[in-house]
């Protein structure tokens, strides 16, 4: 796939750099590249919240992770993919888990890549057809190792 994702203001590597790129814009008063980087990143609601000073930041944590998310799911798409976004926005109350799915280079393909690469590992015969096998909470291990940056294959 031709990468599409962060064109404009490139791939922020925490939500405190997204707040000090959308600080920045606020005080040029820059409101239309605000509102860019704030759908680049999947916070378009947030933006307006914040352009109107009901929040003294674009994101969060968790909003950062969600977004950058919700902007992955909507480029990307291959086996297991749906699966894993599911599970990663499910868990991101974890503050240090949401940090971790918005680091700098972490895909959800890639995560869903892992999964697919050990469901080949696990090919089994049933009924006369082959299949492709890996449970849950294998690949939820693995979905954590990937955003925590430990099981590099």
């Amino acid at each position: 796939m031709e990468e599409k994702l962060f064109e404009k203001f490139g791939e922020f590597d925490s939500y405190a750099e997204i707040n000090e790129a959308a600080e920045g814009l606020l005080l040029e008063g820059d409101i239309d590249s605000l509102r860019e980087l704030a759908k680049e990143n999947g916070l378009e609601e947030e933006a307006e919240l914040y352009i109107q000073k009901q929040t003294e930041e674009l994101c969060d944590p968790l909003t950062a992770a969600l977004g950058k998310l919700k902007v992955e799911r909507e480029e990307e798409n291959s086996v297991f993919y749906d699966d894993v976004a599911d599970y990663l926005m499910a868990n991101c109350d974890d503050i240090e888990f949401a940090m971790a799915v918005r680091k700098n280079g972490k895909r959800i393909s890639e995560a869903a890549e892992r999964i697919w690469q050990e469901a080949k590992r696990n090919e089994t015969t049933i009924g006369g057809h082959r299949c492709n096998y890996c449970g849950p909470m294998r690949g939820y291990q693995l979905i954590r190792e990937y955003y925590a940056g430990r099981g590099e294959q």
